[in-house]
């Protein structure tokens, strides 16, 4: 958010004194190729920040110099900032720029595309213009998740427009609990952030378009449950609001096992099938 908001560092926000908590995990199966890592930090009264990726297809080390790169089979982040900490950044910032922060706040979320372009090197659709919004004005909480199809290859990329990136890379993202359908975005002419596109107007079938395959998740019927241990789940229970998600350690004593990753650690929750609306497994069709 520092873009939007021309960052104000602590010390103008009058905080004395900073507790901090950064942890980083990492598990390598040679035998399996698979490697999965997370990386989070939480600021008191500030911001959480966690990251989990996992990847397959891991080789000995050697073979990446000889370009044999893992494939990257998951990703989810989640990040959220303290309301106390967004409303000081949004009224430091409006002082500096002598506006009021309801002005100032207005002005810099309904940038012209050419502005947009300017500071942060991409246009934003409607969808990522709503979100950041939503996380500044509400400091709601930012969930995206990534789960490319196996036959995914970032080099591919190239072949689209940037509005079908998301698409193709298999990514979903949540704001204040609520999915963000439109994450399209363009570049301006000329910049290609790596990956040179081909233009908007090249239809899919001429650029040899080949929809990637990639799980979903899926209602499942709880006495299928037992196939799916290991498996990205989640519950949606009786008691209203977001669903519980996690990873499925179990199926007994009438109750679902999840374990969860809280600021880095694990624990595991059980929820009785007597509380249970709905439950999806992430898995193919």
């Amino acid at each position: 958010m520092s873009g939007i908001l021309s960052h104000a560092g602590l010390e103008n926000l009058d905080y004395q004194r900073l507790i901090a908590d950064v942890n980083i995990d990492y598990k390598l199966s040679a035998a399996a190729g698979e490697f999965s890592i997370h990386i989070g930090y939480w600021l008191q009264d500030v911001e959480d920040f966690q990251l989990d990726l996992s990847f397959t297809d891991v080789s000995a080390p050697g073979d990446i110099a000889l370009g044999v790169l893992p494939k990257l089979s998951r990703g989810e982040l989640r990040y959220q900032m303290a309301s106390d900490y967004t409303r000081g950044m949004v009224n430091y910032c409006a002082k500096q720029a002598g506006k009021t922060p309801s002005v100032f706040l207005d002005s810099r979320l309904s940038m012209s595309d050419h502005q947009f372009a300017q500071e942060f090197g991409f246009v934003p659709g409607r969808g990522i213009r709503s979100a950041l919004d939503k996380i500044i004005r509400q400091s709601a909480e930012v969930e995206i998740e990534i789960v490319p199809g196996g036959s995914f290859d970032l080099l591919k990329l190239k072949r689209f427009p940037p509005r079908q990136w998301a698409q193709l890379m298999g990514v979903e993202m949540s704001v204040g609990g609520r999915q963000v359908r439109d994450l399209s975005f363009t570049l301006p002419k000329g910049a290609s952030l790596g990956i040179a596109p081909i233009h908007d107007g090249q239809s899919a079938s001429t650029s040899g378009r080949v929809p990637p395959v990639k799980p979903r998740f899926i209602e499942t019927e709880m006495d299928r449950l037992a196939d799916y241990i290991g498996r990205d789940i989640r519950i949606y229970t009786t008691v209203p609001g977001k669903p519980k998600r996690g990873l499925l350690n179990g199926v007994k004593y009438r109750a679902i096992e999840v374990e969860q990753r809280i600021h880095g650690g694990k624990m595991t929750i059980r929820i009785p099938f007597d509380k249970v609306n709905k439950v999806e497994v992430l898995r193919y069709k």
